[in-house]
């Protein structure tokens, strides 16, 4: 699948109608079934999920806990004693996975987080490092000894004035 130029919005995002075709049952499930290997086979705790929109978020979160996982969805309209409450638990282990959209890119301090999961196109160098940077603090500042980034590889590109691009950035090129 291709996307154009013109089907990114003015701050460079990918439009809602292209996500729409990223949030496809297929897709989620096999997403699930990444984080279930992340718990059960590399015994992570503590998982970040950027989802692709809002109602991403929220689907994923119930297809996770009707998987027997710990998850909550967080978004903009999540009042802040609740949001401070999910996050209160996420660290101390209670919750395993914070599913957000927009919300956990930057200034968000959760030391536990050995894992994340980017399901959603990311258009900044500069967003994604900040996206990584919440699980890669290191011993030496309190966080996990190592952190799992896991981008989906869902061989989608952007057409843009300078060529086909992956829409993703890849890790080796930070």
């Amino acid at each position: 699948k291709q996307i154009r130029e013109g089907d990114l919005d003015k701050m460079g995002q990918v439009g809602k109608g292209i996500l729409a075709n990223w949030g496809s049952m297929e897709r989620n499930k096999k997403l699930i079934e990444e984080i279930k290997n992340l718990i059960e086979i590399d015994g992570r705790k503590s998982i970040l999920l950027y989802s692709l929109s809002v109602n991403h978020s929220k689907a994923m979160t119930l297809a996770l806990q009707r998987s027997g996982i710990s998850a909550v969805s967080i978004d903009s309209k999540t009042n802040s004693a609740e949001r401070r409450e999910f996050i209160r638990r996420f660290i101390l282990g209670e919750i395993n996975i914070l599913c957000n959209y927009e919300i956990f890119t930057t200034g968000f301090d959760a030391p536990n987080v050995d894992a994340i999961m980017i399901c959603r196109p990311i258009q900044s160098k500069t967003l994604y490092d900040q996206i990584i940077g919440r699980g890669l603090r290191g011993k030496q500042f309190n966080g996990t000894e190592d952190c799992i980034i896991v981008v989906p590889n869902d061989e989608i590109k952007i057409k843009t004035k300078k060529g086909l691009e992956d829409w993703n950035v890849n890790a080796a090129d930070i």
